[in-house]
């Protein structure tokens, strides 16, 4: 069989030669069997038996690389190494800068194996237990690979610039996915990713822009920053319910990307995660998410409303920078500080409940917020920072709770805030904001008056030009201005709506007494 192989190669017969099987008995000694005149005419090449450095840097040579990384005569583009066993020994079959010379390893495709190669398709050998670093690397013909069901790890920049790589399964007993496993592997569409997965290093699937959907399983603990970053025609995500914790920028320029969920089992969502997802809509974070990074909604223009659990007790800088279309957004109770540029360049919204336990409000916090009316700033709030409300040229109403002023920066509250808006201010603090905000319309309020009103009674929506207030039994109402003014009284049950200009109120009825704000 071998050596009527090896005289159709040697007489070259075919102008082009069909698919070649061949058995290696002794590892290397398949340049024995391929005689050299005929080596660089194949191109379907189908081998078992073992292999070692002297055969792969043959196969490279094949394969239009030679042990040098130069560039050979070789036409191979379709291999099939599923019988074959890859042992130690041989020669190196690369040399590669800054890596030295590069060996076989029993049963790996070693790192650099078959980087720059010009290979199409290849079938992995099923013995083989790992993918070294850059083994395929730059391979920018490869446009299919199957990789054996005993491969455990698939090392960083494994396939990284495979620019033709459609599709790609990886088998269960894959453990790890290293960093930049396929990044810029830009025609790839397709990922199934198994299901004993538990990490996904940094950068895998980075600058994938054709894919458009991934499941990452139940198995992965930890998704590493950059993943999926510029993965610019990604529309759907399903994150696993074990992923503890979210890498930086790793779903970043996503910008067909719709919606998110985050599952219950993330505690912590690093800096800019969905940085840019300029489509992202909707927003579901888990309840035991603790931390979130700097800037991590930052240019998500897209975005309406999003709700931050409880469960969470820091967020970073510029959480929300440059939401434009942001109109709603509820923060957790837990949180004690609203960083610099949180929510910069917000300009839909028209106010933020500020939770009571904040106690300092950072640089540039709201600065740009346009269509801000009115903002309450609680009790404990001691700082406000520098041009923390710069062009919020639409605030006309400000509610400090803090008897004694919180310190403020710089161009805290601009002039036009300081001429045109009404500060309203705990009693007996009117001279002490007076001085130190320079505010020309202050205005004592009793604040510990107001307390919420048991919903179990009673509800109370603001809406435009009104309030609508429903009751389960006859209650009395009465509403208050902030003057004092007494500018509605009457017993209610059932649905009613008071109508009001713009401005705040104090509903009180029974004992209890409710703040709402008119638009």
């Amino acid at each position: 069989m071998i050596v009527i192989i090896g005289l159709l190669l040697q007489f070259n017969l075919w102008a082009q030669f069909p698919p070649v099987t061949l058995n290696i008995e002794t590892a290397g000694t398949l340049s024995t069997i391929i005689l050299s005149a005929s080596k660089y005419q194949i191109t379907d090449l189908t081998l078992t038996g073992s292999l070692n450095g002297d055969d792969i840097g043959f196969i490279r040579d094949m394969a239009r690389r030679d042990v040098n990384g130069n560039t050979t005569d070789g036409k191979l583009v379709n291999l099939n190494l599923a019988g074959v066993n890859i042992v130690s020994g041989g020669k190196y079959y690369l040399y590669y800068s800054g890596s030295g010379y590069l060996y076989t390893v029993n049963n790996s495709i070693s790192d650099y194996m078959f980087t720059g190669c010009s290979l199409k398709t290849i079938t992995l050998p099923n013995s083989a237990t790992s993918i070294g670093k850059n083994a395929f690397y730059s391979c920018s013909n490869l446009a299919s690979v199957i990789i054996g069901n005993n491969v455990t790890s698939i090392g960083s920049s494994a396939f990284r610039d495979c620019s033709n790589l459609e599709n790609l399964t990886i088998p269960n007993n894959v453990t790890s996915i290293g960093s930049n496993a396929f990044q810029d592997c830009s025609k790839l569409t397709s990922v199934t990713i198994g299901n004993r997965v538990t990490s996904i290093d940094s950068g895998a699937f980075q600058n994938c822009s054709k894919l458009t959907s991934v499941t990452i399983p139940n198995s992965v603990i930890s998704i590493g920053s950059l993943v999926f970053y510029g993965c610019t025609g990604l529309t759907s995500v399903t994150i696993g319910n074990s992923v503890s914790s979210i890498g930086g920028y790793a779903f970043s320029g996503c910008n067909s990307l719709t919606s998110i969920t985050i599952p219950n089992s993330v505690t912590l969502i690093d800096s800019s995660v969905f940085s840019n997802c300029s489509k992202l809509t909707n927003v579901i974070i888990g309840n035991r998410v603790n931390s979130i990074g700097n800037s991590v909604f930052s240019g998500c223009d897209s975005l309406t409303s999003i709700i931050i659990p409880n469960s969470v007790i820091s967020i970073g800088d510029g959480v929300f920078q440059k939401c434009s279309n942001l109109t709603s957004v509820t923060i957790s109770n837990n949180i004690t500080l609203i960083r610099d540029y949180t929510f910069f360049g917000c300009s839909s919204l028209t106010s933020v409940i500020i939770p009571d336990n904040v106690t300092s409000i950072g640089n540039y916090a709201f600065s740009g917020c346009s269509n801000f009316t009115s903002i309450t700033i609680p009790n404990g709030v001691t700082s406000i920072g520098n041009y923390a409300f710069q062009y919020c040229s639409k605030l006309t109403e400000i509610y400090s709770k803090n008897p004694t002023p919180p310190k403020s920066g710089d161009y805290c509250f601009p002039d036009i805030i300081q001429r045109t808006c009404k500060l309203y201010v705990p009693r007996g603090s009117y001279t002490a904001y007076l001085l130190a905000w320079g505010f020309y319309n202050v205005i004592e309020m009793d604040f510990t008056a107001i307390n919420p009103i048991n919903t179990d009674k009673i509800t109370i929506q603001s809406v435009v030009n009104g309030i609508v207030i429903e009751t389960k039994k006859t209650t009395p109402v009465t509403i208050f201005n902030l003057h004092g003014q007494k500018v509605y009284q009457s017993v209610i049950n059932g649905n009613v709506k008071i109508h009001l200009n713009k401005g705040v109120y104090v509903v009180k009825t029974n004992n209890e007494s409710e703040k709402v704000v008119v638009k």
